[in-house]
């Protein structure tokens, strides 16, 4: 299907993570937590409560002008809720 799933482990925050390879050398990571034992974790926790996607976004670039253009065109809406 063009992607393997690389299994992450559990860290002693309650974090648990997997990485998704894309034969394009893109990856997505998933992460979750199991239990609110840090800051970190909590945050995590009150995101998934809420019933929000993505916590996170991380872009790497070759073309940082275009990548610019790219997200003004497509005009996301970010918050900052604090977490």
């Amino acid at each position: 299907m063009g992607f393997t799933i690389k299994p992450g482990r559990l860290h002693a925050n309650s974090i648990e993570n997997a990485h998704i390879k894309f034969q394009d050398g893109t990856a997505l990571e998933l992460i979750t937590a199991i239990e609110p034992k840090d800051e970190l974790a909590k945050s995590y926790l009150k995101l998934m409560a809420d019933g929000d996607g993505p916590a996170f976004l991380c872009l790497g670039m070759e073309d940082p002008e275009l990548t610019e253009e790219l997200l003004f065109d497509f005009d996301p809406t970010l918050t900052d809720r604090g977490y």
